[in-house]
C-alpha cells in the first residue's frame, strides 16, 4: 500500500450518525432552516377582525371629538379670514378686493359681493349695512367709505 492511499473502512457507526444528522433536521435546529409554523384560518381571521375593530374605534373616537369640541377648535384655531375690502367714493372705487363696485345712489352706495356664512363687516366711517343676496348696501352721509368684510 502507498502513502497516498487512504483505506475507508464503512463501520456501523455511521449509519447511526445519518440517523442522528437527520434527526436533528428533522428537530429544525441551527443545522437547518426553520420555517415558521403557519396560521390557521381562523387566528387569520380573528388577526384581521382585531385590526378592522381597532381603526374602527380610532375613527369613532375622533369623530366623537370633533362633534364635542369641533367648533371650539375652529374658533381657537382658524383665525377669521378677509373675505372683501375696499375704499370708495362718489365717483368709483380707490381699491378693492373681491368686493365689486357697482354704483352710488344718493347716500347709498351698491357693492356686489357673495355674502359668507359667518361674516362681520368694518366700515370707516361707521355705516348702516343690509345684505340683500349678493348686494351689500352702505348709507352713509359720506363721500368716503372704507369697508372690510370678515369671514368668521
Amino acid at each position: 500500500m502507498d502513502n497516498d492511499d487512504v483505506e475507508m473502512t464503512h463501520y456501523a457507526d455511521d449509519e447511526e450518525d445519518e440517523e442522528i444528522l437527520e434527526n436533528v433536521r428533522e428537530h429544525k435546529s441551527l443545522l437547518h432552516r426553520a420555517q415558521p409554523p403557519k396560521r390557521s384560518c381562523i387566528a387569520s381571521c380573528c388577526w384581521i377582525s382585531l385590526v378592522i375593530t381597532a381603526m374602527v374605534i380610532f375613527v369613532l373616537f375622533f369623530v366623537q371629538l370633533w362633534t364635542q369640541y369641533g367648533e371650539y377648535i375652529e374658533n381657537r384655531v382658524m383665525a377669521p379670514s378677509i373675505a372683501g375690502l375696499g375704499e370708495f367714493n362718489r365717483t368709483g372705487y380707490k381699491e378693492q378686493f373681491v368686493v365689486k363696485y357697482s354704483h352710488w345712489d344718493n347716500n347709498t352706495l351698491y357693492l356686489d359681493m357673495e355674502k359668507p356664512n359667518k361674516y362681520m363687516v368694518v366700515t370707516y366711517p361707521e355705516v348702516e349695512v343690509e345684505w340683500v343676496d349678493t348686494i351689500l348696501t352702505l348709507t352713509t352721509n359720506s363721500d368716503r367709505v372704507k369697508l372690510v368684510v370678515y369671514s368668521v
